[in-house]
């Protein structure tokens, strides 16, 4: 007889709870594994709260990108002194010029005898306005995508002294127009005066290059250290040294043109980058002001800017003969209505043509004028019609 007892074979029932009882133990022993070996890799970061918080972080880099972005688009008062007044348009309403005031397109700006006003840019750029001056801010432009500036003035009257600072960027440029000349710059200390006649401009560098035209002729480089005499409908005078009298008398020793620029942040340079790397999505949603609306689009752009040569063509043409001299930044020969005038150069690159030349005595003409487009493509008008130009014709051009 047999000591043992046979084994009783198990149920399904007994079976599965045994197999359960195993698959919860190997999980409890890979769990104190896992808890003993640190994550690596990509599964490290995949807490959905470090995700989480990391999405928070961008999108607030992100905003305060775009906020400086739109500081591009304005002015800001930085220093005033005397009786200086602000208003949007030239024939508007004006009212007392205050510290940090914000300024765009269409301001107009005033300073009486003895008054200055000051105006600077993120970028670090400054514009001072000295006594008895007149300046309208005509168009301040940025591009995230190409991190170019975009920046044109017209000075009436009076005097103005800029410093075109390194973070204005190698793309970018300022025009300066008045009403016999323009002057094109890059990066610079510069300065530019108009008689109260409306017959005279001088303009001086004090460092880096200015490039200075008339209304007629072409235009000329000027060094550091050198100024020229520009009278309406003639070309550049000749350009000559100034002494260092002539250089006070203009106030190239006003000293904030001299102080270096802060230098942007290690988080405004992770802003800017930032915006750059998603320039295309953020344009296509309209975020910020440098969003694109439909009438933002480079075709639809290039468009505008084509009806608004027509248009001007034909105004041209309904003229008993074609003025000699155009200035390019009012159009004040042609005699257009203030409304039709703005309508119509507000679709060229600077609010303004880029050259009119008066032909054969007043029997032809050709003009040139830039879209606001992203390749500032160069067009060229006469009484054959409107067509593209191309860029070595630009050579005559500022």
């Amino acid at each position: 007889m047999l000591w043992w007892r046979k084994k009783k074979p198990q149920t399904d029932a007994e079976v599965l709870l045994d197999a359960l009882a195993g698959v919860e133990k190997r999980e409890k022993k890979k769990a104190r594994v896992r808890r003993r070996k640190p994550r690596t890799g990509w599964k490290r970061y995949a807490d959905p709260r470090i995700l989480v918080g990391l999405a928070i972080l961008l999108v607030a880099i992100l905003a305060d990108g775009v906020r400086r972005e739109n500081q591009e688009f304005e002015a800001t008062i930085v220093e005033l002194a005397g009786r200086v007044t602000v208003a949007e348009g030239e024939f508007t309403a004006t009212w007392p010029a205050q510290l940090q005031m914000k300024l765009s397109d269409g301001y107009v700006v005033r300073t009486g005898t003895g008054a200055t006003a000051t105006l600077s840019w993120p970028d670090g750029s400054l514009l001072m306005l000295r006594p008895d001056t007149q300046l309208t801010i005509k168009l301040l432009e940025y591009d995230r995508a190409g991190a170019w500036r975009g920046r044109s003035f017209y000075l009436k009257v009076g005097q103005v002294l800029a410093k075109v600072a390194p973070g204005f960027g190698p793309r970018s440029e300022m025009r300066v127009y008045t009403p016999v000349s323009v002057a094109a710059v890059r990066g610079t200390v510069f300065s530019m005066a108009q008689d109260r006649t409306g017959s005279q401009t001088t303009v001086a560098c004090a460092d880096g290059k200015v490039r200075a035209a008339g209304l007629v002729g072409e235009p000329l480089d000027l060094p550091g250290g050198e100024h020229c005499v520009i009278e309406k409908g003639k070309p550049p005078r000749p350009p000559t040294l100034y002494s260092f009298d002539e250089a006070r008398a203009m106030g190239f020793g006003y000293g904030a043109l001299w102080t270096p620029p802060p230098q942007a942040s290690r988080l405004q340079l992770l802003e800017y980058g930032f915006t750059q790397m998603l320039a295309a999505p953020m344009t296509i949603l309209g975020i910020g002001k440098c969003g694109w609306a439909f009438g933002a689009i480079d075709s639809a752009r290039r468009s505008a800017a084509l009806e608004a040569l027509r248009r001007l063509r034909n105004h041209l043409e309904g003229t008993a003969e074609y003025p000699p001299v155009v200035d390019c930044a009012t159009l004040r020969e042609l005699g257009l209505d203030p409304k039709e005038r703005d309508q119509i150069l507000t679709q060229f690159n600077n609010y303004a043509l880029e050259r009119y030349y008066g032909l054969d005595a007043g029997r032809s003409f050709v003009l040139y004028a830039r879209a606001r487009d992203k390749a500032r493509t160069l067009y060229r008008v006469s009484p054959q019609g409107v067509e593209r130009a191309t860029e070595e014709e630009v050579r005559r051009l500022l």
